[in-house]
């Protein structure tokens, strides 16, 4: 018997974090959805999709409640999606017609 015990390992806490971070998510992402039923860039189709903004990429290392709210997450259709990932649209933003 040793007199102190073992750590925890890196693998275990990184899964436990990565269980958290899942968890925060997706019911970030039902309220999301319940919220916005269309699509905040068109209107037009159903809201399938959910879309950061600012993206994941550029919120790493920040706090999760920070990375994942209701106030930066918006509902997008697909090929909305796909437009604000890239660049093209706003998202959030009504296009002008």
């Amino acid at each position: 018997m040793t007199a102190f015990p073992k750590p925890r390992t890196r693998k275990s806490l990184k899964a436990k974090k990565d269980r958290a971070e899942a968890a925060h998510i997706k019911a970030v992402r039902a309220v999301v959805m319940a919220r916005d039923i269309l699509c905040r860039a068109c209107y037009c189709e159903v809201a399938d999709e959910m879309h950061e903004h600012p993206s994941r990429a550029h919120t790493r290392g920040l706090p999760l409640a920070q990375r994942f709210s209701d106030r930066i997450c918006c509902g997008l259709c697909a090929p909305c999606h796909r437009d604000a990932t890239a660049g093209v649209v706003n998202a959030g933003r009504q296009q002008a017609e």
